[in-house]
Order: C-alpha cells, then sequence, then structure tokens
C-alpha cells in the first residue's frame, strides 16, 4: 500500500509529507497529509478493493458528492481529484481533498463529555443539512426493505410510513464533525427517511442530556410525526450494533427511546416530544457502563486522514466491525465490516 500511495502521489503532482501516515479497517485504506505543486495542504487517501467490488455507491461516494455539494459554502471538504490504478486484480482508487486543519469533535461517534458549543456552529449545521436535503439523487442511504425488517425486528413496532424522503449525509455523528464546522465522510449519503441526520446526531448524544437537548432544539424535526420514521430507523441501526457488542454504552437510552418510539406508533398523528426526557432519564443508568466501555475497549484503528472522506488525523474505527456503528448491513465492496461499507 506505501509504494501504491507514492504512485498515487506522483501520479497527482503532490508531495506526501512525513509523519501523518493512517491506516484505515484491515490494511484497506491509507492516508497521509500532502501538499499539491502550488504548496497548498491537502490530504491523500488510497483505498484498495478487489477489482470486481470496485463500483457502486461506497466507491463512488466521496466523487459522487462533490458533484452533488462542491464544499457546501466551505462546511465540506472538497475532493480536488481522483486517480485509480488496478494492478494484480486490486483496484486502487486515490483521492486527493482538501485538509481539515481543525480536529474533530470526539475521537468516538458517541458524545462522552458535554459541549459547548456557539449558536452560530448550530446555524452551521441545520443550514448545512438543509441544503444537503434539498439536493435531488437517486442513491440510497436508506432501503425500505431495511425498514419493514430490522424496525419491528429491534423496536417491536412496524416501520413507520415514511412522510418524506430526502437527501441525508447519512453518518452525522461527533467523530465526523469539526468547529468550525466541517463535515466530514461522505461515502455513503443518499436519500433516506426526513429527519434521518437529526435523528443519527442525537442518537450519538444520548449520554449527554444538555447537548442532547440543544440538538432537539436545532432539530424540531425529532418528536414530530413527520421525524418517526427516521427515529426508528436510527433505533433499529444502533439496536442492532448492540446486539453485535458494539455500542453498549448506548443500549439502556436507546432501549428508552425505542419504547417511546412504540408509543408515538400507537398513537399515529399525535406530535408529541418523541424521546424528550431520554437522554436524562437513562444516562444515570449507562454513565457507569459508558466508563466501563471505555476502559474495556480495544485500541482505537483505522484512519481518520484530513479528508472529505471523514478522516482527520486520528482514527477511531473500534471493535470487530471496525469504525461505522450504526447497525448497517455490510454490502461494502471491502467485504463484510463496519464501518464505512454498511448500509442497510
Amino acid at each position: 500500500m506505501r509504494a501504491r500511495h507514492a504512485r498515487a502521489a506522483k501520479a497527482l503532482d503532490v508531495q506526501t509529507e512525513p509523519g501523518g501516515e493512517f491506516w484505515g479497517w484491515a490494511g484497506r485504506t491509507l492516508g497521509a497529509p500532502a501538499r499539491t505543486a502550488a504548496g497548498e495542504p491537502a490530504w491523500l487517501r488510497l483505498v484498495s478493493v478487489p477489482e470486481d467490488k470496485a463500483s457502486g455507491k461506497l466507491w463512488d461516494g466521496a466523487l459522487d458528492a462533490q458533484d452533488a455539494f462542491g464544499d457546501l459554502d466551505g462546511h465540506r471538504p472538497a475532493l480536488l481529484a481522483v486517480h485509480d490504478a488496478v494492478d494484480d486484480g486490486t483496484a486502487y482508487r486515490a483521492e486527493l481533498s482538501s485538509r481539515v486543519d481543525q480536529p474533530v469533535l470526539s475521537d468516538d461517534p458517541i458524545l462522552l463529555y458535554g459541549l459547548q458549543l456557539p449558536d452560530a456552529w448550530w446555524n452551521d449545521l441545520a443550514g448545512t443539512l438543509q441544503k444537503v436535503a434539498a439536493v435531488s439523487t437517486d442513491r440510497l442511504a436508506v432501503r425500505q426493505q431495511y425498514m419493514e425488517r430490522a424496525i419491528p425486528e429491534f423496536l417491536g413496532i412496524p416501520a413507520p410510513a415514511v412522510s418524506c424522503w430526502t437527501t441525508a449525509h447519512a453518518d452525522v455523528h461527533w467523530a465526523n464533525l469539526t468547529s468550525p464546522l466541517r463535515l466530514l465522510d461522505w461515502e455513503g449519503w443518499g436519500r433516506a427517511p426526513e429527519g434521518l441526520d437529526a435523528a443519527t446526531l442525537y442518537s450519538y448524544t444520548l449520554l449527554q442530556p444538555d447537548t442532547a437537548a440543544g440538538v432537539r432544539a436545532v432539530f424540531p424535526v425529532l418528536g414530530s410525526p413527520a421525524g418517526l420514521a427516521a427515529q426508528a430507523t436510527v433505533c433499529a441501526q444502533l439496536l442492532q450494533t448492540v446486539a453485535r457488542g458494539d455500542n453498549l454504552a448506548l443500549a439502556a437510552p436507546l432501549r428508552a427511546w425505542t419504547r417511546n418510539c412504540a408509543v408515538a406508533d400507537r398513537l399515529p398523528g399525535q406530535p408529541g416530544n418523541i424521546g424528550v426526557d431520554v437522554a436524562r432519564d437513562a444516562v444515570r443508568q449507562t454513565r457507569w457502563r459508558s466508563s466501563l466501555v471505555a476502559l474495556s475497549a480495544g485500541p482505537f484503528r483505522a484512519e481518520r486522514s484530513l479528508s472529505g472522506d471523514g478522516a482527520v488525523g486520528a482514527g477511531w474505527a473500534r471493535g470487530r466491525e471496525g469504525s461505522r456503528t450504526d447497525g448497517r448491513e455490510c454490502m461494502s465492496p471491502r467485504g463484510p465490516r463496519g464501518p464505512r461499507g454498511c448500509w442497510p
């Protein structure tokens, strides 16, 4: 991979910088800081997959996102160039992106401490996700078939009707956000039930009631009938990971949220505050568990690159499944795995 990375750097006319190498899951990605010929800071990420898997949504996610969104008024790291190569049955894609200098807000997708973020940051996040939602695409982040199977299995209710499908980033959590706002990791974006991004961020904030309340205040779709399908979907995705032994710190608050979703499903048309008190009520039961989980978690691995693919210099792919933690079934060109290759 190092030799291939060096060849890609030469093909893209960039110089890599020493000391900043980051490896992805199972050694299938390698990223490093670089400088363009004009001296601009960049991030060069190399992905490798079997040649017959080098296609589809995840493979083209970053490229499609650049075509659809550009840099989202500076809130998305721009993809500058791509270089593809094939050798001995393995496909390689090098993605050169603008470098993000700010660290992510959390090394873990789950927020394990309180955050004080200015109103301007929340406004930027809400506005950015609103622009994403308005983009038309035939990419799918969530499939109706997944909802119809997983929601009854993990929530015990029929999949709620989706009143509106919008475009979602589909992986908005604290390890993909910086301040000032940059939204990272665009491999899996696509159509999803309205409110999916808000529900995803809220789910990863359940251990911090004050910040969770901030998420709810900024995204009123949470707790509304229109957002029920998205909330049930995210609950199912994450409870699926809990069943596999991941995200155990979220188990209790997710189940409390699930009960509220079930109540809302039995009272159609009632706009109630679905899950308003879930974070505060459950955090007492889970805070000590999250501490134990943090102490017992295996070593961090994987790439967090400084790029539009969501990497920013300190990796966090944990556990057997890798870095994606939303429970989506793996249909990745990179084989059965968790991180960025899991989709419903």
